[in-house]
């Protein structure tokens, strides 16, 4: 079962010759923009291969199964919509 993408999650595009290798060099760095009817998530890419910084002002429409989910908006990386231990909450 794959994962049903919201607006503003942050997504890594990891294309299919890249075999689901997270670290290639053809992964993209992106955030979830809209979700169409038909499944097929639209993703604005922060980051190109490489890691060679660029800014896209259209969004790419993107197979929802070429997608790996990093980041859930308002939630922290360790899960919880707190900050990690140690850190202050930004106001």
């Amino acid at each position: 079962m794959s994962h049903a993408f919201q607006v503003g999650e942050v997504v890594l595009y990891i294309p299919g010759h890249a075999q689901g290798d997270p670290l290639h060099p053809d992964v993209e760095l992106g955030v979830v923009t809209r979700v169409a009817p038909s499944g097929t998530v639209l993703v604005r890419y922060a980051v190109t291969r490489l890691g060679a910084p660029t800014m896209r002002f259209w969004d790419q429409a993107t197979d929802p199964a070429d997608l790996l989910l990093l980041l859930r908006p308002g939630v922290t990386p360790n899960g919880t919509h707190e900050p990690p231990p140690g850190e202050t909450p930004v106001p």
